[in-house]
């Protein structure tokens, strides 16, 4: 029924356009390109950039069941469909279980439910007023669009050309009353100010971060754990089972081939500010260079 409900719930209260989780859209791909297109707009025309990265502290747990009814009120849904998430979470309990001694009942005062259709678009609710308390102006103008954040479920990117301070101090307001509360360990900001002398730019933050590279297997690593001979041939490794390879993708072509279909889906998001990036300089030099590697 939940299912139903939340189908029914997302048609009537979309999520705002800029928040690209727990919806029917290539997301991640969607807010990293425009990101990286803000990123390369600002080093090429020399543009004043601040970008901060938010991170809520256990958001799906922390988020206000009391706020997340008064949401619902506020988008005019009908008083029934209110009220019968008001029980379903007022009414939710759980017990602990330590070396086999069972508590009694405790009533579960925050968070939405695991596994339940209907959590995704609640807590994506939740985000939209963060995302629409917003100042209004503030973003990076970017192929005439005006970019503000890039949401994916609770993972929040702010942007702006200056006035960043207004937006921070927004987030955290609104934050507030949704028992949403941004974790200072795992945010980051930076700044990049342009020098118009030396025709360079400044890259302020007093944050480093070390990411270890993901190793993927190669094919000398699959010769060793399947004992094959040296000269068997590379074709064997990428060719499909039904074929009698063992079908380990082709990077050279797997790769170009994504660029190629991802990227090419841009044009037709239904986010304006993906639409412009599918506009921009940067999309299209990768495109064509990924249709000429084909």
């Amino acid at each position: 029924m939940h299912s139903v409900l939340a189908r029914r719930l997302e048609a009537c209260c979309p999520p705002d356009v800029r928040q690209r989780g727990f919806i029917y859209a290539d997301g991640t791909l969607e807010n990293s390109s425009v990101l990286d297109a803000v990123l390369g707009d600002c080093r090429k025309k020399l543009r004043e950039c601040h970008v901060a990265v938010l991170d809520f502290a256990k958001a799906f747990d922390t988020v206000s069941h009391a706020a997340l009814i008064d949401l619902l009120r506020k988008r005019g849904l009908p008083e029934g469909f209110c009220n019968y998430v008001a029980r379903l979470y007022v009414t939710s309990e759980t017990v602990l279980e330590v070396n086999g001694a069972r508590s009694g009942p405790a009533r579960v005062g925050q968070g939405v439910h695991q596994g339940d259709p209907l959590s995704p678009v609640l807590f994506n609710m939740a985000m939209d007023a963060i995302l629409a308390a917003l100042p209004r102006g503030v973003g990076y103008r970017l192929e005439g669009e005006c970019v503000s954040a890039l949401a994916y479920a609770d993972d929040l990117v702010l942007l702006a050309g200056s006035k960043m301070r207004s937006s921070i101090d927004s987030v955290w307001r609104t934050g507030q009353m949704m028992e949403l509360f941004v974790s200072h360990a795992k945010s980051a900001m930076l700044s990049m100010v342009p020098d118009e002398k030396r025709k360079k730019m400044h890259y302020l933050s007093d944050r480093t971060f070390k990411v270890e590279a993901a190793r993927r297997p190669d094919r000398e690593a699959v010769r060793k754990w399947l004992r094959l001979p040296k000269d068997v041939p590379i074709g064997y490794f990428h060719a499909a089972t039904t074929d009698g390879g063992l079908a380990i993708p082709s990077l050279r072509t797997w790769v170009l081939d994504l660029i190629h279909k991802r990227f090419g889906r841009l044009d037709s998001s239904r986010w304006p500010v993906a639409n412009a990036v599918a506009r921009s300089d940067r999309i299209r030099r990768k495109l064509q260079w990924a249709e000429k590697q084909l």
